[in-house]
């Protein structure tokens, strides 16, 4: 998508557009003359496989292949791009995962990153700091060859843009623009709603108006008040106060937390020998992804939508036959 719209192919753009504009599995924004943003709503995922590929991938050693004799060129290099993908197929998925985080210019995926990043940075300082360093230089390469991943889908063949990719990245960064005046806009309204049934909630489906400036519901509006009446609300938190109240919000949390405690002792575990082998670095990618998924909904509702629910599900699948195996 992002090489389509970047190099304008006007006899895809209209449908391929309106195809994710009427679906609503997306939102596609020009940010400069050749560079759009690409948000999909299932590109959580391509963030929560980051983290959880984090800590498991490592440079495994080199096993040199039988020689055949002469085999044709195009042959050899078709055995040798096998051989390199297979080795290292878990880099490669770090690196398209990020590149897919950073092309959504979601400012919520990226809070998600920074918290990722600095549980694991707290991890390594408690219990591996002989690993900080090489940590760090593994990262670092990672977002390197994504941002190249990037530069490269945008710039090859090169057009004229007014910004480069860092200028936008930081505009991103630091701008509040519609979106950003609008979560504000409905944090008064929002929280007078919650304020009327605040145990309980007010059950799924509740709806609340306000002021929106986002240039799409100004123009769908009578006289381009902005005034808009939803059910869905990008305070992820404050969406589940209002629908199941304090009672509800307190058992979801508290299941998550139960989640991440068995997760967390189960990281520690130096007693079982298999486990600290095989599957301990799969435990600390899925915890460091749980908390990336937590960071994210703070202002992108995850946790009471089926993506983020279809998560927590296959992780509590994980967590039970985990504990399961570790007692028996």
């Amino acid at each position: 998508l992002l090489y389509i719209f970047s190099h304008q192919f006007i006899w895809a753009l209209p449908e391929v557009y309106l195809w994710v504009r009427d679906t609503r599995v997306g939102e596609i924004t020009m940010m400069s003359s050749n560079f759009y943003r690409i948000f999909i709503q299932s590109q959580v995922y391509a963030l929560l496989a980051f983290f959880i590929l984090l800590p498991i991938c490592h440079r495994e050693e080199s096993h040199p292949e039988r020689d055949d004799g002469a085999i044709p060129a195009h042959k050899n290099f078709a055995r040798l791009l096998r051989h390199f993908v297979a080795r290292n197929d878990k880099f490669i998925l770090l690196t398209t995962s990020l590149s897919a985080v950073i092309i959504s210019f979601s400012r919520s995926f990226w809070l998600g990153l920074a918290a990722g990043f600095g549980i694991y940075g707290l991890y390594l300082l408690l219990y591996q700091r002989k690993q900080i360093l090489r940590q760090i230089l593994k990262i670092v390469v990672i977002a390197v060859l994504s941002l190249a991943i990037i530069f490269v889908i945008i710039a090859m063949p090169p057009k004229i843009s007014g910004d480069n990719l860092g200028s936008l990245i930081s505009k991103r960064a630091t701008i509040i623009e519609a979106a950003g005046s609008s979560r504000i806009n409905m944090l008064k309204p929002l929280a007078q709603s919650i304020i009327k049934h605040p145990v309980i909630g007010s059950g799924f489906g509740t709806t609340v108006t306000y002021k929106s400036v986002d240039q799409r519901l100004l123009a769908a509006t009578a006289g381009a008040s902005g005034e808009y009446t939803t059910y869905a609300f990008e305070w992820a938190y404050l969406d589940l106060l209002l629908k199941i109240g304090l009672v509800g919000v307190f058992i979801y949390l508290l299941l998550i937390f139960k989640i991440l405690q068995i997760l967390w002792q189960n990281i520690l575990n130096k007693n079982d020998y298999e486990l600290r082998v095989t599957d301990y670095r799969l435990r600390l990618g899925i915890f460091l992804a749980f908390i990336s998924l937590l960071a994210v909904n703070i202002f992108t509702p995850y946790l009471n939508h089926p993506l983020g629910i279809g998560f927590i599900l296959i992780i509590s699948i994980f967590v039970l036959q985990d504990n399961f195996k570790i007692e028996n």
